[in-house]
């Protein structure tokens, strides 16, 4: 059984809080049509909910989040995110480029660029110049602690540093 937890973020003092207003209603998923991942699920998270899906392989968390993030679309019922219909996106990579992010549990870089040119990757649908991409992924990789690593090539890179590029 798929199950949610919820930890309410502490938001800093004067600070907007993080995260978007979240409201899945009655939403199922149907594979080959006889395969059901996800049945009349409901849920809503507020902005800045922290929450963890926990349940056994094969539950519908992975469908869940798929569903959200608008990589499927539900075969019932209606996804919201900050008052966004979901499920009826004419341009789903606009809405994933700005909205949800997603990082995987296998990183999905691409292992002929850079660090830095898997960072700029995302940055070219957002409309930056080459140059801007450049600076932006280094102000981005700085971030998570890789400045030093911006030219290295996944195969390069430790599976944590990885992961920091992938986020």
């Amino acid at each position: 059984m798929l199950e949610a937890g919820t930890h309410t973020e502490q938001a800093d003092v004067g600070a907007r809080r993080a995260g978007a207003e979240v409201v899945v209603d009655n939403v199922s998923k149907s594979y080959d049509s006889r395969i059901v991942a996800v049945r009349e699920v409901s849920l809503r998270l507020e902005r800045g909910e922290f929450v963890s899906l926990t349940g056994p392989s094969g539950c519908g968390k992975s469908t869940l989040l798929n569903l959200i993030g608008s990589l499927a679309r539900p075969d019932s019922g209606t996804i919201s995110v900050d008052g966004i219909a979901v499920q009826d996106l004419r341009k789903p990579a606009d809405y994933r480029r700005t909205t949800v992010g997603f990082v995987f549990q296998l990183h999905h870089l691409l292992p002929m660029l850079s660090a830095g040119g898997n960072v700029e990757v995302p940055l070219i649908g957002a409309g930056l110049r080459r140059r801007e991409r450049g600076e932006r992924a280094r102000e981005l990789l700085a971030e998570v602690g890789l400045a030093e690593r911006v030219d290295h090539l996944p195969s390069q890179l430790s599976g944590g540093e990885r992961q920091r590029v992938a986020v």
